[in-house]
């Protein structure tokens, strides 16, 4: 890394970790190996308390280390980070993903020539072998294939972003009280005021994705319900569905039949020589749908309680 303390960073790479023990080395690998003369700072916030902490320490002393005692929502934990950026752009890597060697030169290019908020990257997929992980990457990732041209968009990807960190903190930087899609709900408000953000097919990061199947279904359970919260409270659009379950009983088949078929063609297009594992993912993709929908219903009918919610979080990353 770049980090000589006479040369002020250029950009400060945050990654928030929590029981990320078995994925942050290669994430951080990756970081201190990039291909870049800027110079530039990582900064890792951690709130797990597993000993990723002593990791850190132990093989990467330079980057700089901020540890919570107790678990930070996603959202919280990325401001933490950011308020401690010294850098003019604050860029944001999932501890379960791994950057491109070029991934900081390009993301830093397009914030400086291009003028804009903020800009967000492709997400590939890590482990592609088993059809589980190839339907996690569907059900998530979809709007963020590699491929197609540089283009406006609403909102950015959490594992692969970069803001100017004045934008950043004058909008308050992420929802700080939400266990998911906070970078989802910045976004939407960044773009409703006006603020340009880039979607950049060739900023790429490799992502890790669920390959068990129960744990793929608890995610999207717990994704679909943190999508009814978000809604609930005013932060995304579709708060009249919560407020009416009948409204939610009615659009929720349709809202499923859509993204099945617009999903999956999604991925057809954007990787045309990998139909096997597409038809092989299928079913895991559909049941995984299901289990968000049902997540969302049953976050509408049954409303989560505060302490239910903390719990929830606690399992959720933030992929």
């Amino acid at each position: 890394m770049h980090e000589q303390e006479k040369i002020p960073p250029a950009a400060s790479v945050v990654v928030c970790a929590y029981k990320s023990r078995q994925t942050i080395t290669r994430c951080l690998e990756a970081l201190s190996s990039q291909e870049t003369s800027l110079a530039y700072e990582v900064i890792v916030v951690e709130s797990s308390g597993d000993g990723t902490g002593d990791l850190i320490r132990e093989r990467f002393p330079r980057v700089r280390l901020i540890e919570s005692p107790h678990r930070l929502f996603l959202g919280a934990a990325k401001n933490v980070g950011a308020e401690a950026a010294s850098a003019e752009l604050v860029l944001f890597i999932d501890s379960d993903c791994v950057a491109e060697a070029a991934w900081l030169d390009k993301i830093c290019k397009a914030l400086t020539l291009r003028k804009c908020a903020a800009v967000g990257g492709a997400i590939l997929n890590g482990n592609p072998e088993t059809p589980v992980s190839v339907a996690a990457y569907i059900s998530e990732f979809s709007h963020l294939f590699p491929v197609g041209r540089s283009r406006r968009i609403d909102y950015l990807p959490g594992g692969n972003a970069g803001y100017r960190a004045d934008v950043f903190r004058a909008y308050g930087g992420f929802e700080f009280t939400e266990p998911l899609y906070v970078d989802l709900m910045l976004g939407k408000r960044l773009s409703a005021s006006g603020e340009k953000l880039l979607f950049e097919p060739d900023i790429r990061v490799m992502h890790w994705h669920r390959d068990s199947l129960k744990e793929h279904v608890s995610h999207q359970i717990k994704r679909g319900r943190a999508a009814a919260l978000a809604r609930r409270r005013g932060l995304l659009i579709g708060k009249s569905w919560i407020k009416y379950p009948g409204l939610a009983l009615l659009v929720t088949p349709g809202l499923f039949a859509r993204k099945a078929v617009v999903f999956t063609l999604r991925f057809a297009r954007a990787f045309p020589l990998e139909l096997g594992a597409l038809i092989r993912a299928l079913p895991y993709f559909l049941l995984g749908m299901a289990y968000w929908h049902y997540g969302f219903l049953k976050e509408v009918l049954q409303p989560t309680k505060a302490q239910a919610e903390q719990e929830m979080s606690a399992e959720c990353t933030s992929s």
